[in-house]
């Protein structure tokens, strides 16, 4: 027991030395305060808290750190909380420095590069003290950023008193829980000897089920499966995980995919697969596509996101490459008729009121018609049930950049904002004239795809992070590239001798977009801005043959 305390205590220490300390030369009276999750908890006295206290009295007082221990939870809890600070989600806490869970929960943040990376911090010789299995999989993108601490195993535990009393009844013996069969016997036998009470009690089903499976000589994953996983891994394309194998667990490939694919295949039982999901289910305009096919490739089920996430489309992908039927149970689908949301995906619109969907599938569906307004022109011949409508506000649903009224709005995703500014202007600027651009043309900013600069403005910290904010990749041009942007524009004479062309917003956002100009420039607080939209062919087609 002393050694493990020992190995902890020194641990600790790395871990906080692995972060970088700050308080080189300060007063021992004002430390360097590290934070801390983790999961060493429950009904007794953390024993990692206990170490963190006699680190702080020890080690910490005497260079300046103080260990502060913010949170202690379950490994679930810990995994999304992490997750909630790294994707800035509202209300989410800061980051801890420390944080203990499983590797999934590293795998799944939006850039592992705010980890450090152990093998900084740690000689050769120090890292052999840990299995290289353990390394191996603390080994992210190359860098070692988990730094293995515990490794579980199932053990059972049995109630000695409890079960000599049933032993001295029934003549059971404790051997025979050594064996699947005996446990199950057992079991039975328990039952009605206590009158009906529950003999075995497991934390975790699938672990059980998988094990019991393969104790009597059977591959829970099959050969048949797996094969039939890769064929549509290489048609689609994508990749294949075996799991239960390799350390890897249903539960934690599923947490971890869930949030950084963008459709998931489970070959399987659907069962399984709904129970593997329902932890991170959250909003069908941001769900993953999820498709269940059986391991004979006879049936493909779309389970979750069958229209946004495109979940229908891909089960006729997977019934396109083995043959299988795609089982679609969306109510449109079932009875053949035109679903809103599905063709806002295959028109890359954003739907912006996805609770008003039900509303237009609910009057096709009692053979009602419903109105439609296109700002663009829609080819192809329009599905039955659908009619224009005669003004803006008799419409059920509308494409559009400007969405006003009670109408289900879907804004095709094709604008490049065009942006010019002042030397160090800041993101809050930015975002503020960017607020007044969209509400002086009542526009959409989810139209937004890209932002486009001249190359002078590719360094400007302010800039960079409003673009970033919404997600925008931006691209920066030379003068004379903005130069040969064909069109029309509003000159500046100013512009032109700082930057070497007469305007910067309008010519970028046309040059990126390769299209049309649709809002000219527009200036505020040092800060101009123009729109051009990219070319769009909206048709009625709504699902893939």
């Amino acid at each position: 027991m002393k050694k493990r305390r020992n190995l902890l205590l020194v641990l600790a220490l790395f871990l906080i030395l692995a972060l970088g300390l700050t308080a080189c030369g300060e007063k021992k009276s004002d430390p360097t305060t590290v934070t801390i999750w983790h999961v060493y908890g429950g009904e007794v006295t953390s024993p990692l808290n206990v170490l963190v206290e006699e680190f702080n009295r020890t080690v910490g007082q005497e260079q300046g750190i103080r260990v502060r221990v913010d949170s202690v939870s379950n490994t679930n809890t810990i995994h999304e909380s992490v997750l909630a600070a790294a994707y800035d989600d509202p209300g989410a806490s800061e980051l801890p420095d420390m944080f203990i869970s499983y590797p999934k929960t590293v795998l799944a943040l939006p850039d592992d590069g705010i980890l450090v990376d152990y093998r900084d911090y740690f000689s050769d010789e120090e890292l052999d003290a840990f299995l290289p299995e353990f390394l191996e999989e603390g080994t992210v993108n190359g860098r070692l950023t988990v730094l293995p601490i515990a490794k579980s195993a199932e053990i059972l535990y049995v109630n000695q008193t409890i079960f000599d009393r049933f032993a001295a009844a029934t003549g059971a013996k404790i051997e025979d829980l050594s064996t699947w069969e005996g446990l199950y016997a057992l079991a039975e036998q328990y039952a009605k000897w206590s009158d009906g009470k529950c003999f075995f009690v497991h934390d975790y089903h699938f672990n059980y089920f998988q094990v019991g499976v393969e104790s009597k000589g059977e591959d829970f994953f099959t050969e048949t499966g797996l094969a039939l996983a890769k064929c549509l891994a290489g048609s689609l394309p994508g990749s294949v995980t075996r799991c239960g194998q390799n350390d890897i667990s249903l539960a934690e490939w599923t947490s971890v995919q869930f949030v950084q694919s963008d459709a998931l295949i489970f070959v399987g039982a659907v069962g399984i697969a709904v129970r593997a999901i329902a932890p991170h289910c959250k909003s069908k305009t941001t769900d993953p596509a999820v498709v269940v096919v059986d391991e004979c490739g006879r049936f493909a089920v779309p389970i979750l996101s069958g229209h946004l996430g495109g979940a229908n489309d891909l089960a006729r992908a997977i019934a396109a490459v083995c043959g299988a039927v795609p089982v679609l149970t969306t109510a449109t689908d079932a009875h053949g008729i035109f679903a809103v949301d599905e063709w806002a995906k295959h028109q890359n619109c954003m739907v912006l009121e996805p609770e008003r969907i039900k509303l237009v599938s609910g009057k096709l569906l009692a053979g009602q018609p419903v109105y439609y307004q296109a700002d663009f022109p829609v080819t192809g011949t329009v599905p039955a049930g659908l009619f224009p409508a005669d003004t803006p506000e008799k419409a059920d649903f509308a494409l559009t950049l400007c969405p006003t009224g009670q109408a289900l709005h879907l804004v095709p995703r094709i604008g490049v904002l065009g942006i010019g500014c002042k030397r160090c202007t800041s993101a809050d600027t930015l975002e503020a004239a960017f607020a007044a651009f969209c509400a002086r043309h009542g526009f959409a900013a989810q139209a937004v795809t890209a932002a486009a600069s001249i190359d002078l403005k590719q360094n400007e910290p302010g800039l960079l992070a409003f673009c970033l904010t919404h997600g925008w990749p931006v691209r920066f041009y030379s003068a004379a590239q903005l130069r040969s942007a064909p069109g029309q524009f509003t000159p500046s004479s100013f512009v032109q001798s700082v930057t070497g062309v007469d305007n910067v917003c309008e010519r970028a956002a046309v040059l990126d977009a390769g299209g049309n100009l649709f809002y000219p420039k527009f200036a505020c607080n040092g800060v101009t801005f123009a729109l051009a939209c990219r070319p769009f062919a909206p048709d009625w087609r709504w699902q893939n043959a």
